[in-house]
């Protein structure tokens, strides 16, 4: 958690792979870091839930501004960060549910 701790960088550099002109205080990687090993302690370090939202540049009680423009948007949200879901992961194979469930 230390290491995690570290990486955590408040120095208002563009988010990596960011495609505009806004920056916020907590760059991709250590969002990442951040959420991956549930640091507790660098959460703390932000000022917990209240400065993750200012980092981020977010409302704990409204979120993005869907419809707007500017840093504050959903769509500079998702230029900086990259898009809100999951990978899919394919369906196993009919072979791999037999062997499952051998």
């Amino acid at each position: 958690m230390a290491e995690a701790a570290d990486n955590l960088k408040l120095d208002m550099k563009m988010a990596s792979g960011a495609q505009g002109p806004f920056a916020y205080s907590l760059s991709l990687e250590a969002l990442n870091a951040l959420n991956g090993e549930k640091d507790q302690q660098s959460l703390e370090k932000l000022g917990g839930v209240h400065g993750l939202a200012k980092a981020l540049d977010s409302d704990l009680r409204d979120g993005l501004d869907e419809h707007g423009v500017g840093q504050r948007s959903v769509q500079a949200h998702r230029d900086a960060f990259g898009p809100n879901k999951f990978p899919e992961k394919p369906p196993p194979n009919f072979f791999a549910i037999l062997l499952d469930a051998a």
